[in-house]
C-alpha cells in the first residue's frame, strides 16, 4: 500500500491482536472466547496507532462489527453456508461500510455530531433488547486444532495489512474485527453465545467512546485512555456476572 509506514504503536497493535486472537483460537469455552474478543486493548492500541480523535466512524465501525458477528450467525446457521463464506460476507459488509462512510461523515461538523449521537441512539436500545428478548442457548465449546504457530502466522499477516490501511479507515480503524473474525470462526459451535453476549461488551464501551472524544484535550490522550479503561473494566465484569449468572440457571434447565 502506497505510503503506508509501520511505526512502534503499529507494531504494538499487531502484537495485541495477534495474542488475543490466538487466545480465541485456543480456549474451549463459548464465555472464554466472547470475553477475549471483547478486551479493548486492540481498540486502545489502534487509537493510538492511527493518530485520529474518536468520531462518528468510531462509533458507527461498532455498529459495523455487532452487524459482522450476526451477519455470519444468520449466513452459517440459518442459511447453511460454510463458515469462512459466511464470514468473507460478513466482512465484505464491514469493508463497504468502512470504505464509503468516511467519504460522507467528516471530521467534525453537524452531521459528525448527528452520526455520533445516532449511533449511540441504535445501540443503547438494540443492547437492551438483546438483553431482554434473546434467550440463552446450549452450545458446545471448540478448541482450535490447527499448530499455534500456523494460526499465529495467518493472524499476525492479517493484522499488519489492515495497519497499512488505517490512513483512509479513519475511526473504523479502532473498530475493525481483528480478533473477531477469528472469534467468529472459531466460534462457530457456539456462536449464537458470542453474538448474544455482544452487549456485554458494548455497553461498557460506549463511555470509552466518549472519554476518548472528549477527554484528551483535558487530560491527554493517555489519560483519556486511562480514564476509559478504569470505567470499562467494572462495567465489564459486573456485565458478564449478570450474563453468567442469568444463563447458568437457564442452561441447568436446558441439560436436565
Amino acid at each position: 500500500i502506497a505510503g503506508a509506514t509501520l511505526g512502534l504503536a503499529d507494531l504494538t497493535l499487531v502484537l495485541v491482536v495477534t495474542f488475543l486472537a490466538v487466545g480465541t483460537a485456543y480456549l474451549p469455552s463459548p464465555r472464554a472466547k466472547s470475553i477475549c474478543f471483547s478486551i479493548p486493548l486492540p481498540f486502545s492500541a489502534a487509537l493510538i496507532s492511527s493518530g485520529q480523535s474518536v468520531d462518528a466512524t468510531n462509533a458507527i465501525g461498532f455498529l459495523a462489527i455487532w452487524a459482522f458477528v450476526w451477519i455470519a450467525w444468520f449466513l452459517y446457521t440459518k442459511k447453511v453456508w460454510p463458515i469462512l463464506l459466511a464470514e468473507l460476507a460478513a466482512l465484505l459488509f464491514y469493508l463497504m461500510v468502512s470504505y464509503v462512510v468516511p467519504f460522507y461523515v467528516d471530521h467534525d461538523g453537524l452531521i459528525e455530531s448527528i452520526s455520533f449521537w445516532s449511533a449511540w441512539g441504535v445501540m443503547i436500545p438494540l443492547s437492551l433488547a438483546m438483553i431482554v428478548f434473546l434467550p440463552a442457548k446450549l452450545e458446545s465449546g471448540y478448541k482450535s486444532p490447527l499448530p499455534v504457530l500456523l494460526k499465529t502466522l495467518l493472524i499476525f499477516m492479517m493484522v499488519l495489512f489492515v495497519i497499512l490501511a488505517k490512513s483512509h479507515m479513519r475511526g473504523f480503524i479502532t473498530s475493525f474485527p481483528y480478533v473477531t473474525i477469528f472469534a467468529v470462526y472459531e466460534s462457530r459451535h457456539s456462536l449464537y453465545t458470542v453474538a448474544r453476549r455482544m452487549p456485554s461488551f458494548i455497553i461498557p464501551f460506549l463511555p470509552v467512546l466518549l472519554f476518548c472524544r472528549y477527554l484528551p484535550e483535558h487530560v491527554g490522550f493517555a489519560g483519556a485512555l486511562v480514564a476509559s479503561w478504569v470505567c470499562f473494566i467494572p462495567m465489564f465484569i459486573l456485565m458478564d456476572r449478570f450474563y453468567t449468572r442469568r444463563d447458568n440457571a437457564i442452561l441447568q434447565s436446558l441439560a436436565e
